[in-house]
């Protein structure tokens, strides 16, 4: 069970962005809060990530810090 609910988890993620998104910035990329159901946070990688070949990469190194 999850101790909080969507929206609170939105709002968690969204202030956390600006710290994991440095390294995304830093190469002309940018993330994207979409949002969150059911504790599954759903997320979109612009700029020079979307459609990137290592965007699942950086997903899986960088955000979840």
């Amino acid at each position: 069970m999850i101790p909080f609910s969507d929206e609170n988890l939105y709002y968690a993620v969204e202030n956390a962005l600006p710290e994991v998104s440095g390294y995304v910035d830093s190469h002309g990329g940018g993330i994207s809060l979409l949002g969150v159901k059911d504790a599954v946070i759903y997320i979109e990688l612009i700029g020079t990530y979307h459609g990137c070949s290592m965007s699942l990469m950086t997903t899986n190194m960088v955000v979840p810090k």
